[in-house]
């Protein structure tokens, strides 16, 4: 099933890069992205595929670009056996800045930085270390404030209306022990002059 929607993915991608090459395109654009991370906060730890949505403007000679954004993500304790069961989202509201530190052509290494909301609700229940007496369930609703920075490769060819990212690092971190660390693929749809 998975590769399926890979398969029809890149040919969508695919189409939309054929079609676009006689057109112009400006240097914003719409930016999707999908993410395999972790999360801990307060009372949460889990892994979890995550997607975002965004809308990016470059500011200075496609080289600095701003981009707010939401991220979606469900989380469970995969792999992690110190832990109570835990169902949990997270959703992340926040604005990020990304300057190219490298450029050759249309290939560019860049760095990011950024700050942003995120909110945490689901359910915690049983297990984990039999110390910890984990014997019934809560729910989880929690707040955090974090910053964040990462980086990685950005593929942009000229006259496409399409670009994309792969970032392999990106970190945030904030208060109450929140931390969230994520792999990103990310394709940016260029908008019309």
């Amino acid at each position: 099933m998975k590769s399926n929607t890979v398969f029809i993915l890149a040919v969508f991608l695919l189409i939309l890069h054929q079609r676009s090459s006689a057109q112009e395109y400006s240097n914003n654009s719409l930016k999707f992205g999908v993410g395999l991370g972790m999360n801990e906060g307060l009372h949460e730890t889990g892994m979890g595929g995550l997607v975002s949505f965004g809308l990016q403007k470059s500011v200075w000679k496609d080289r600095v670009r701003i981009n707010p954004n939401i991220i979606v993500g469900n989380l469970t304790p995969f792999a992690i056996t110190d832990k109570r069961d835990q169902f949990y989202r997270i959703t992340n509201l926040g604005i990020n800045g990304y300057l190219d530190v490298l450029k050759y052509k249309w290939v560019s290494l860049f760095i990011g930085v950024g700050t942003s909301i995120n909110y945490s609700r689901g359910l915690l229940g049983t297990g984990g270390w039999p110390e910890a007496g984990n014997t019934g369930s809560d729910y989880l609703f929690k707040l955090y404030f974090a910053g964040n920075f990462g980086g990685g490769i950005r593929i942009n060819p000229p006259n496409s209306k399409v670009a994309f990212e792969i970032a392999p690092f990106n970190f945030y971190f904030g208060n109450d022990h929140f931390m969230l660390g994520f792999l990103r693929f990310g394709v940016d749809l260029k908008l019309n002059k």
